[in-house]
């Protein structure tokens, strides 16, 4: 066994446990199995408590921006004080406000009690493990009530769409795991591998358009971030 690695010493115990696990179901040893379980359900919350850590050292070397976001609902305020680089063309002004509008949705969650911490781009780590993808866009003048984001294949369980809309607060949306396991491989792909959210708003609700498909309501799932509670 592998002394100085954690992960590989969960790894090996549970797959240890697992073996055991299926010869004591084979043979009927119903006490061994139940004690067997809890102690795979052990070592799984140290497997999760061992990712959190180690996302937690990376963040000591990553130096965070430090945008005005204060909160959510005062969002607005702040972007509008983000003044564009004529140099780059607006493109720094467009990054920073999107950064800024992530800072403002995750200090927000941590006030109602939901922390969610950086692991990398666009993805953030729930305390129980789950990853969440957190994609921004802004209405333009030219495709009003659209908004197209995007984020990378297979990286997240749950997906928190921030649609900022030309005048007015931004609307949050929070896709299950279940959407996705429903639509998302019927959704497009860019060729850097990101799958393509469209998110429209529509004279019945807002939707997401899903290739073959067709409009998908999604009115339920905005506001609703019960699924960063899981």
């Amino acid at each position: 066994m592998n002394g100085d690695n954690p992960r590989s010493q969960l790894a090996e115990k549970r797959g240890g446990l697992l073996t055991k696990i299926k010869e004591a179901a084979q043979e009927g040893k119903t006490r061994e199995v139940l004690s067997m379980t809890e102690k795979l359900r052990k070592i799984e919350i140290l497997v999760v408590r061992e990712e959190k850590l180690r996302s937690d050292i990376s963040e000591l070397d990553i130096e965070s921006p430090d945008l005005p976001s204060p909160d959510f609902h005062s969002m607005e305020r702040n972007v509008d004080k983000i003044v564009e680089n004529p140099n780059r063309g607006g493109e720094m002004s467009r990054k920073a406000i999107a950064q800024a509008t992530t800072n403002a949705f995750v200090k927000k969650m941590s006030k109602d009690g939901i922390v969610l911490r950086w692991i990398k781009y666009k993805i953030y780590k729930t305390e129980s493990g789950y990853k969440v993808g957190i994609a921004t866009a802004n209405e333009k003048e030219n495709r009003k009530n659209w908004w197209w984001l995007g984020l990378k294949d297979k990286s997240f369980d749950v997906a928190v769409l921030l649609c900022r809309p030309i005048k007015g607060e931004t609307i949050g949306i929070c896709l299950p795991n279940s959407f996705f396991l429903k639509y998302g491989e019927s959704l497009s792909r860019s060729r850097q591998g990101d799958i393509k959210i469209n998110v429209f708003q529509r004279e019945h609700g807002y939707v997401v358009q899903v290739p073959k498909i067709g409009a998908i309501n999604i009115d339920r799932f905005i506001g609703d971030y019960s699924p960063l509670t899981i």
